[in-house]
């Protein structure tokens, strides 16, 4: 199973609001129609005053989609209904110039069930040169992290997915559930969270943060 996490900030000229409102009925509606498609996530900012609750990251769409391989989400992407359909929703909805993904695997470090009223906190890492998305995965699974946090995901950039294909700027996303957005932010505003932001430094470089909220448009069973 291969997972692309999509970036892409909202056209100019579009509220986040707006953007999230679209995004989450008229392009999901016709996104999930891909073929193939096994699961599609939307990762959804918290907003506060009608913008993100953290720093903007450079990005309003934060998307996971799951095929069953890289042929498959490539001819997804070659699909008549990705060319035409997805390609004319997307116009004048995002900005496809600055649009960036990761092709990864799902690894699990912390399982739970993850509930509909939760918040994700997702960071961004960009690994140094001289050094593996490998490492940075393994040192974030072992940072220390609150009793608050439900469920601990992983996605990491699979090597050589990108050869051929528009290349990656993160490696490394970390995901980190928890039951409400207090608890997050104060994971963020944490020792330990600053810790690991510190190990990391010849490691990776966080180039982003995102509290958000998870709208699944297709699950993980491939049902809609």
């Amino acid at each position: 199973m291969i997972v692309r996490i999509g970036n892409a900030p909202r056209a100019a000229g579009t509220t986040v609001e707006e953007f999230q409102t679209h995004w989450s009925s008229g392009h999901a509606d016709v996104a999930r129609q891909l073929p193939g498609l096994r699961s599609y996530l939307q990762n959804h900012a918290v907003l506060q005053d009608g913008l993100p609750l953290l720093p903007y990251p450079g990005f309003d769409a934060c998307s996971e989609i799951e095929f069953d391989s890289l042929q498959a989400m490539d001819d997804a992407f070659a699909s008549e209904h990705f060319q035409e359909a997805v390609t004319a929703d997307e116009q004048g909805f995002i900005d496809q110039s600055r649009f960036t993904n990761i092709l990864a695997e799902r690894r699990v470090v912390k399982a739970g069930a993850e509930p509909t009223d939760g918040v994700r906190l997702l960071s961004f890492w960009r690994v140094c040169p001289g050094a593996t998305p490998e490492q940075a995965a393994q040192l974030l699974a072992d940072a220390p992290v609150p009793d608050t946090v439900i469920l601990h995901e992983q996605l990491v950039e699979i090597p050589g997915a990108h050869d051929g294909r528009k290349p990656s700027i993160n490696q490394v996303v970390d995901i980190l559930v928890f039951p409400t957005t207090d608890d997050a932010l104060a994971h963020l505003q944490s020792i330990d969270s600053n810790m690991t932001i510190w190990s990391l430094g010849s490691i990776a470089q966080a180039t982003g943060r995102l509290i958000g909220h998870v709208i699944p448009v297709v699950d993980r069973e491939g049902r809609i």
